[in-house]
């Protein structure tokens, strides 16, 4: 009987509950799925998953022997529904920018491995032990740990993009001038526009709002009117409903809620249940400009001819929801030979040292991220092209979750799935580099991240210009050179010979 060989094993199965965590989607060491052409093992003991290659070092480690393995196989379904249309300013999120509308169905092949022979013992199979079976059935039923760490960020957030109530919603002072405001025919009090109008919530000026970068928009008459009265809360006429407005705080410099809207209109004369939707929103404004003018279809290069790039240092990093941030600081630093030379290329050391807290510790996932981006192993030419040059509809990627999880960890922003500053990520990430890679042999571009994160702290980066800012940064790194001198063609950049102190 094929079970009798797993009885010796049994007595360190374990029987997962709701506190622990079981990594079922990704290997803990790399960019496997179950979807990858060996699947995925889950160790009944730790609950830890591994690819083929780093599950017999897990094994040799720590003699842990029973796994549970998980293929799947995915068929794209094909629908004839048109695209939707976003409503959100958001990538890779409902309502937002899709990033491949494709939709698949699923076949999971699922089965008990004895290591190290790599004996199978498929699934359904009613002659293994009942804490076999136990473990089996709660290993597939609970949430994958990525699924819970994501939705423990996002709790008491809606889309993690929620507006915050004003702080001058209960104390905000309105002037008894006798201003009334006809419920149309609105124009800007100081150079008569009639689009894009604010209406200041104080005083009852209507004045239009900000120029945009390419041209369009108002005269930035509202903000000039805040900067001469300090009056703080205007809301967009055109957008006034029942059900949502735009309300904007120049003092607290974001978009708000107010929630005592109604009784601030009524003193300008205004019934908001009498007012209907006349113009777009600022979400709706901002995406229909990255429609329009096309920086959306820059961002996913549609209608043009890409000639793909396969192997080491050619693979990308998937969206996983407002993430580009953070896809793009990493990308960058990726390129810093320090950085591959630690991370990369003694990735394999970092894997088999950390092993056991391998999904919690910073080096193991940064090692796994430089590990996803230059060994190819997730850039490789599809099978059976005949044109090498032939465009590929969908190139392969790394999704970065579980460094995303583990960097954002108690981070009120960089924990949530909200749009974030790159500069300030990258700043958190060096303060996090500082404390952890001293052990690591990394001492180059330790002083390269410190003068670069003194440079951003002192605004040295907030040159007038793009050149100006890619020359600051030459002035600042020599580590970083095989990356600046592949901008070389584009910006006019001298790279000078630094020389570090170890």
């Amino acid at each position: 009987m094929a079970t009798s060989i797993l009885l010796p094993f049994i007595q360190k199965v374990r029987i997962p509950t709701s506190g622990d965590k079981v990594y079922k989607d990704e290997c803990v060491l790399c960019f496997d799925t179950p979807e990858s052409d060996h699947g995925l093992y889950v160790c009944m003991t730790t609950f830890l998953g591994f690819c083929r290659k780093h599950v017999e070092t897990y094994f040799y480690k720590t003699s842990n022997s029973l796994f549970l393995h998980l293929k799947r196989f995915k068929k794209e379904v094909q629908e004839d529904a048109p695209a939707s249309t976003p409503t959100k300013l958001a990538i890779g999120l409902e309502g937002g920018f899709k990033v491949d509308g494709k939709k698949y169905e699923y076949e999971d092949h699922n089965s008990v491995v004895l290591l190290p022979e790599f004996h199978i013992v498929s699934l359904p199979c009613p002659d293994l032990p009942e804490s076999v079976q136990l473990s089996i059935s709660s290993l597939l039923e609970i949430d994958a740990a990525i699924i819970q760490e994501e939705a423990a960020a996002l709790a008491g957030t809606w889309d993690g993009m929620q507006r915050k109530v004003t702080k001058h919603a209960n104390t905000l002072v309105q002037l008894d001038n006798g201003v009334k405001i006809p419920p149309r025919d609105w124009q800007c009090q100081v150079c008569g526009l009639k689009e894009n109008l604010w209406l200041n919530l104080t005083d009852g000026a209507i004045h239009c709002g900000r120029k945009y970068f390419n041209g369009q928009g108002g005269n930035n008459h509202a903000v000039e009117h805040y900067e001469k009265t300090k009056y703080p809360l205007v809301v967009k006429l055109g957008t006034i409903t029942s059900d949502a407005s735009d309300v904007y705080s120049y003092d607290e410099d974001d978009m708000v809620e107010d929630p005592n809207l109604p009784q601030h209109l009524a003193h300008f004369g205004i019934n908001i249940k009498d007012l209907q939707k006349t113009d777009k929103s600022m979400i709706e404004l901002e995406i229909d400009l990255n429609q329009r003018i096309g920086e959306w279809a820059i961002i996913q290069e549609s209608g043009t001819k890409l000639i793909p790039l396969y192997g080491p240092g050619y693979t990308g990093l998937e969206n996983l929801g407002n993430s580009c941030y953070l896809n793009s600081v990493m990308q960058v630093l990726f390129n810093i030979p320090d950085f591959i030379n630690c991370y990369f290329k003694r990735c394999e050391d970092i894997f088999g040292e950390f092993i056991y807290e391998a999904p919690r510790n910073f080096n193991v996932q940064m090692a796994k991220l430089g590990y996803g981006l230059w060994s190819g192993e997730y850039s490789k030419q599809p099978e059976n092209l005949e044109d090498p040059q032939e465009a590929v509809p969908e190139l392969p990627g790394v999704k970065p979750r579980m460094f995303k999880n583990l960097i954002g960890q108690g981070h009120p922003e960089f924990s949530t799935k909200r749009q974030q500053d790159a500069q300030e990520f990258f700043l958190h990430l060096i303060s996090i580099l500082e404390n952890v890679v001293k052990d690591l042999h990394f001492n180059h571009s330790i002083h390269f991240l410190q003068l670069l994160k003194e440079n951003v702290l002192n605004n040295q980066l907030y040159a007038p210009s793009e050149t100006d800012k890619m020359r600051t940064l030459a002035r600042m790194t020599e580590g970083s050179r095989g990356m600046l001198q592949s901008l070389q063609g584009r910006w006019d950049i001298r790279l000078p010979t630094l020389s570090w102190e170890n």
